[in-house]
């Protein structure tokens, strides 16, 4: 049961999400909303790895994995989410969802 309701909290909050981004890139530039998530975004993820105990263990990764984890993280919060705003920007949150959930079978 408590999957179900995450599941519905968490599909609650991107969707409230897309809409906010919806507001804010019809007055603003897509790489003004862009910059902003990675700004805020990497805050964000050093306090939760340091509320999970995980920014301590950093020293156990390997070299490359460092490269690696770079390069998924510039992948996902550079280019991800600028096309990602550039796309609810054209076409509207409700016509760009489905489109970006075929990434997954992708």
């Amino acid at each position: 049961m408590l999957g179900v309701v995450l599941a519905i909290l968490s599909s609650l909050a991107f969707s409230s999400s897309d809409v906010a981004v919806r507001r804010g890139v019809a007055r603003a530039p897509v790489s003004h909303g862009a910059f902003i998530t990675v700004l805020v975004g990497v805050p964000l993820f050093a306090a939760a790895a340091l509320l999970s105990g995980q920014l301590l263990r950093a020293g156990d990764l390997p070299l490359e994995s460092y490269g690696l984890l770079s390069l998924a993280g510039l992948v996902h919060y550079v280019f991800g989410r600028y096309f990602n705003y550039a796309a609810i920007s054209a076409i509207g949150a409700a016509r760009s969802g489905p489109v970006q959930a075929l990434s997954l079978p992708y």
